[in-house]
């Protein structure tokens, strides 16, 4: 019995990161040039550009995090569950969302 080497596609996931970050862009161009869905028009929040520069920074610490993660899956595979990967990843997403919520 010979073992065979199996590779995990990575394609996917790495697709699905790229897909995301580009919608957090395309979402923060649109929100930032369309005046009346900025937060500031309907209430006013106190130290709101500390809070949203707090959530960047949370919410870049957690995309090195999830980048890290993954980096150490695709080294190997079979010690880094996806869910380590994909976890981090998603709370970046939504911090990153918040952030830019706040920041308008």
């Amino acid at each position: 019995m010979e073992m065979e080497k199996s590779a995990i596609n990575m394609s996917k996931p790495v697709s699905f990161y790229v897909a995301m970050l580009g919608f957090v862009m395309l979402f923060s161009t649109v929100y930032g040039n369309i005046d009346l869905l900025h937060l500031s028009n309907f209430i006013e929040i106190p130290f709101r550009r500390e809070i949203s520069t707090s959530l960047f920074l949370l919410g870049s610490s957690l995309g090195v995090w999830s980048l890290r993660r993954h980096l150490a899956r695709v080294r190997q595979p079979w010690r880094v569950a996806q869910s380590q990967v994909s976890l981090p990843f998603l709370g970046c997403i939504m911090v990153l969302f918040l952030a830019i919520i706040f920041s308008r």
